[in-house]
């Protein structure tokens, strides 16, 4: 079955936001929720390429921490980090994203940091994403044969 790039990208995007946007968890038992989504969110990008795996280990909490200050020092915490393993992903967009969030965090009072984060966290997205559609793309052919 081939189906458009736009509309793969709509279908990924809805899984994207699904994954990434869902509910906030109950108070009763937060802990587990954050695990189970957190173990979701890590199968949703589970065929990616060994070196963005490595980068996705690092965003993924910093990403996944509710938007403000917190996740704005977690994300300087971890900007050095996240700019190495960009590098080994080897695209130049995604490190010069993570280098745009290094420089981000040298600011005084960090005004852009939530924002470079988002192009970081994008470039990551549009990285797995071409990835999966490779995959889809060759698992079509063989069925095609």
């Amino acid at each position: 079955m081939k189906i458009s790039y736009a509309a793969f990208l709509s279908v990924a995007s809805l899984f994207t936001f699904t994954a990434c946007a869902g509910t906030p968890p109950p108070a009763a038992a937060p802990e587990t929720t954050t695990s189970e989504h957190m173990h979701g969110h890590a199968h949703a990008h589970a065929g990616v390429a060994p070196a963005l795996h490595d980068f996705h280990e690092v965003m993924s909490p910093v990403w996944h921490t509710p938007e403000g200050s917190a996740r704005a020092e977690k994300a300087c915490m971890n900007a050095k980090s996240l700019r190495e393993k960009a590098s080994g992903a080897a695209d130049a967009e995604l490190v010069a994203a993570a280098a745009a969030l290094e420089l981000a965090c040298a600011k005084e009072g960090r005004p852009d940091v939530e924002a470079k984060l988002a192009v970081l966290h994008n470039r990551f997205h549009v990285l797995s994403d071409k990835r999966e559609e490779k995959r889809e793309e060759k698992r079509d052919e063989k069925h095609e044969h």
